[in-house]
């Protein structure tokens, strides 16, 4: 028989790099049953990977449960660079996602997303939740802001107080070179009840490379690429040119301005000096040539991987 894998983890993990784990997304018994057989053995692993592995990239696909993510994240969170998980069923959103409390130093892409069974569908208050403070925590560690590029969070709910949520909101200003970010928060009117609109706007300004930006009730997306669920250019502008930049900002602003805020973005885009609009202007400019894709393929194409 083979020795255990704490006689081999020198040979077989001193140079790993990279890392994916795939489970089956089927639903069933046997398939549960599976799960809870190879679990501590994929627990065991993160402790292996802390020991001897230079681990950089991660990708989870389709586990049943958080803890695998939480301890491997735990495990080699001083040299990670890459992590795409995707979890599934009801059992992986009972607890919420633990994050490293020693942080990311030199994250640049994080992408986590959770979904039911297909037969299945969540409410929103059955979300996989993170909490805000941990989150901030570990965004705050990136020794190097401007080099995270993805920070998407799809199907799971941020969680905090008010006061938790407004700084995570205002901490998010220092990730200047975000292309993809896909949030969605507990409190209510998010963003009307927790920034002054100026500070909305500054968040707004921080994320250059997003072009489409897209703000609910309580969630915030941005894109530098047209995700093919979503929408496209031609909805957004009918008439086919390149939008002018004030057009750009009433579809960003328009709804969140009027619900949350109360104010016409007619009016607040009036009452703007030339240098504050001139960043719509260089939005309207890169509109119509950006691709179709969804956030897998991005990632893909940003962060390049033999997995």
């Amino acid at each position: 028989p083979p020795p255990p894998l704490a006689d081999r983890r020198s040979v077989e993990l001193s140079e790993l790099c990279s890392l994916a784990i795939t489970f089956s997304a089927e639903r069933s018994t046997a398939w549960m049953q599976r799960w809870r057989e190879v679990a501590p053995s994929l627990l065991q692993l993160s402790s292996h990977l802390a020991a001897s592995a230079p681990l950089q990239e991660l990708v989870l696909t389709d586990l049943r449960s958080a803890d695998i993510l939480t301890s491997i994240l735990r495990s080699c969170s001083r040299q990670l660079r890459v992590c795409r998980a995707s979890l599934i069923g009801p059992e992986s959103r009972r607890q919420p996602l633990e994050l490293p409390s020693t942080g990311l130093p030199v994250l640049e892409c994080f992408m986590i997303r959770h979904r039911d069974f297909c037969e299945q569908r969540a409410s929103r208050q059955e979300r996989l939740t993170v909490f805000a403070a941990p989150l901030l925590a570990c965004l705050n560690s990136v020794r190097r802001p401007a080099g995270l590029r993805v920070l998407v969070l799809a199907g799971i709910r941020v969680d905090g107080t008010r006061e938790e949520t407004a700084r995570l909101l205002r901490g998010l200003r220092s990730f200047s070179g975000l292309s993809a970010v896909a949030l969605r928060f507990s409190v209510p009117a998010t963003f009307g009840s927790l920034l002054p609109l100026g500070a909305l706007l500054a968040l707004r300004r921080a994320w250059p490379k997003v072009g489409l930006f897209a703000l609910g009730d309580m969630s915030v997306h941005g894109f530098d690429y047209w995700p093919e669920q979503m929408t496209d250019f031609r909805e957004l502008y009918p008439h086919g040119q390149m939008p002018e930049p004030s057009e750009v900002f009433l579809n960003e602003f328009r709804h969140v301005l009027a619900t949350q805020y109360q104010k016409s973005a007619t009016t607040e885009w009036e009452r703007m000096e030339d240098a504050e609009q001139s960043f719509w202007g260089a939005v309207a400019c890169t509109l119509p040539a950006m691709p179709h894709s969804e956030v897998r393929r991005r990632v893909a194409e940003l962060f390049p991987s033999g997995l």
